[in-house]
């Protein structure tokens, strides 16, 4: 496609356990397929490289976001965007944006948030994994809490991490600029590790010190939410049926997030 004459940030949901994952795959339910498909029976996006769509995070398989965005360059009038028909269960468009043609949603990006949802039996250690948790903000390598990729430096900066709630559940909610291949999910598992009483804080103070050591195992996906990317950018206020949408998917993603962690919490474990 040639000759356009604009480029359009969109702001996008979905329930991740309602797709094979993320990126487009042939033969796959994904929610990066499933997007480009409803703009592209709208006309909207015919070819995503010729028009230089770009999302800002690939979750993994099974994780969810509240509120991801991509780009692309296009004719459409950004107002029509979340308008658009044919949205499948478990994908929501909550609203678009002008912007310049340089904008790229995912290096542009000025910070990202997700948001993990912990459930423990009675007895859990919510005060070790507080102290657990504050280690991991700063600049680190996070080699030995994510997933190795050898295309990308390991070195990442946390610049906020906290813990909310009350009783036997807890948010564990991680703010960055950018954030490695299961780089939350590995730190959570550390850390539930920690208020299990399996792992010492000393020793994720060490493995974080010294990033060589065996990557800790990542924590299940469905709990995980990508909660905010933050770009500079003014979006509309969205629609009242693009906020009940969305209130259906919160909702839905605390019912999962308690289904999967009542689940692990009943589980047997073996002390280490």
């Amino acid at each position: 496609m040639k000759n356009l004459s604009g480029r359009v940030a969109l702001a996008f949901a979905y329930d991740g356990t309602s797709f094979d994952s993320f990126a487009r795959q042939p033969g796959r339910r994904t929610v990066e397929g499933e997007l480009l498909r409803v703009l592209a029976r709208a006309g909207v996006v015919t070819d995503p490289r010729a028009q230089r769509y770009e999302a800002a995070s690939r979750t993994d398989r099974g994780v969810s976001a509240w509120w991801n965005v991509c780009a692309f360059d296009t004719r459409a009038d950004p107002r029509s965007l979340p308008h658009l028909r044919h949205v499948p269960a478990g994908l929501h468009l909550l609203g678009a944006a002008a912007c310049t043609l340089s904008f790229s949603p995912r290096r542009d990006a000025l910070g990202r948030s997700y948001v993990y949802h912990v459930r423990a039996r009675p007895g859990f250690d919510w005060s070790g994994l507080r102290r657990a948790a504050l280690l991991f903000q700063g600049r680190h390598d996070f080699r030995g809490f994510s997933r190795r990729d050898q295309t990308v430096g390991s070195v990442r900066t946390l610049t906020r991490v906290r813990v909310s709630g009350r009783g036997n559940e807890r948010i564990l909610r991680f703010t960055a600029p950018s954030f490695l291949w299961e780089q939350v999910r590995r730190i959570v598992r550390a850390l539930v590790e920690v208020g299990e009483g399996r792992r010492t804080v000393d020793s994720v103070r060490a493995q974080l010190a010294s990033p060589g050591q065996r990557a800790v195992p990542p924590a299940p996906p469905e709990p995980l939410v990508l909660e905010h990317v933050e770009v500079p950018l003014v979006f509309p206020p969205p629609s009242s049926a693009a906020k009940r949408r969305l209130e259906e998917l919160h909702d839905s993603a605390w019912a999962r997030w308690r289904f999967h962690a009542g689940l692990a919490a009943s589980a047997p474990t073996r002390r280490r």
